[in-house]
């Protein structure tokens, strides 16, 4: 779900624990940490044009086609709103689920595709693409642990909201 569903689905009981993205505040009534940062990045085949660029502003990529997300993908939402804002189309050849998918699309020269860092840097291991950093302020995005109220999560719940932000130290 995106980021303002999962809200209400915390505030209204109907969760115990959401990771949101900075687009929504999760306001005065539920307690709020900080999780991660994501950086977005460009996934090109090795011999595209793009690829020889060592990062990329998102509108310098819109002449292209892209591979990306499901319908009604939080992800894809928010690059179609970064286009329109840009006074552009985001030109989809296909949508897939999985950034694995993706970037074999990518690689075989179907589309450049738009994803976390994490997950191009751990296909760009096995596959013929290169990962180019965005250098737009809004690709690098800040996500947070939203919960109702800490003290009353049952001791599992804690457990695993502890256990999320030790592990995942945020990027500065």
């Amino acid at each position: 779900h995106g980021s303002g569903e999962i809200v209400r689905s915390i505030a209204a009981g109907r969760g115990d624990i959401g990771i949101v993205g900075e687009t929504v505040d999760p306001g005065a009534e539920l307690d709020s940490f900080p999780f991660a940062e994501i950086r977005l990045v460009l996934v090109t085949p090795l011999r595209h044009p793009l690829s020889r660029h060592r990062k990329i502003a998102f509108l310098k990529t819109l002449d292209h086609e892209f591979i990306g997300f499901a319908v009604g993908s939080p992800m894809q939402d928010l690059l179609n709103y970064h286009a329109f804002r840009a006074g552009r189309r985001f030109k989809l050849r296909i949508r897939l689920n999985g950034s694995d998918l993706m970037c074999q699309m990518v690689e075989k020269g179907i589309g450049l595709a738009i994803l976390p860092e994490t997950a191009a840097r751990r296909s760009q291991q096995s596959m013929a693409i290169r990962v180019i950093p965005l250098t737009d302020t809004w690709a690098l995005r800040q996500l947070t642990i939203c919960v109702r109220s800490f003290r009353s999560l049952p001791v599992h719940a804690q457990r695993l909201v502890e256990f999320l932000r030790s592990r995942t130290p945020v990027a500065r």
